[in-house]
């Protein structure tokens, strides 16, 4: 073998890695930790307002804005199945899309005497077509309170016929939880009226004809624009 060929050779043996010998690796990248998230905050809107009357100001000062956002939807969700509730008149569910299509009075009699007229004038009105009459005041839109008697002259002959027709909105209060929890029950006025004749046939119909113009009429925009919202 020449010199050159040895050369050679050594020169391929030293670039030859020898056995056993573990390669060369990078060093691992440490992995920063992600930062934990921050929570939303809870945030004033103008539900606290319109519906508890707690403006801006008292929601930071009560340490509303404070909270998780979860928090606070719990808090106002908590308030609102909790307030104290007043309603007048009969309600209706959301998805009851039939009962708000009627109106439902109560007619009812002042004392035993008016008891015939009033049994008249349920008959009459019930013939509305838009009318389904209620026996109490929980299934009611609105009381009629039915006074009714012949008009007598001084000598006791009968001279005509009276109504006094008095119009109220059976109510209730509704306090869920606490020391005052319960429901208490009563009427508003709303309005009244008197109607004569000659007889009880013609006071009959004119207490018939003024209770549905005057005072059934609102109780129908009212329901037409709960449905609005259905």
């Amino acid at each position: 073998m020449t010199k050159r060929a040895v050369c050679c050779f050594a020169l391929l043996i030293a670039f030859i890695p020898t056995s056993g010998q573990a390669p060369q690796t990078n060093p691992p990248v440490k992995k920063l930790k992600p930062e934990p998230a921050i929570p939303a905050r809870a945030t004033w809107n103008a539900t606290w307002q319109s519906l508890f009357g707690i403006s801006q100001e008292q929601f930071h000062a009560l340490g509303y804005d404070a909270l998780s956002q979860d928090q606070g939807k719990t808090i106002l969700t908590w308030l609102f199945t909790n307030r104290h509730l007043l309603s007048c008149r009969k309600s209706f569910g959301y998805d009851d899309k039939e009962g708000p299509k009627h109106i439902y009075p109560f007619i009812e009699a002042a004392n035993t005497d008016s008891a015939t007229f009033v049994g008249e004038l349920r008959s009459k009105i019930g013939m509305t077509q838009d009318v389904k009459l209620a026996y109490s005041d929980s299934d009611a839109d609105i009381v009629v309170n039915v006074l009714a008697e012949s008009l007598k002259s001084a000598s006791g002959r009968e001279s005509g016929y009276l109504a006094a027709i008095t119009l109220l909105a059976p109510c209730s209060y509704s306090v869920p939880s606490g020391m005052s929890a319960g429901t208490s029950t009563f009427r508003k006025f709303l309005d009244s009226f008197v109607d004569t004749g000659p007889d009880e046939a013609s006071v009959l119909a004119r207490a018939a004809s003024t209770l549905d113009v005057n005072d059934f009429d609102p109780v129908r925009t009212d329901h037409s624009n709960f449905m609005k919202f259905q």
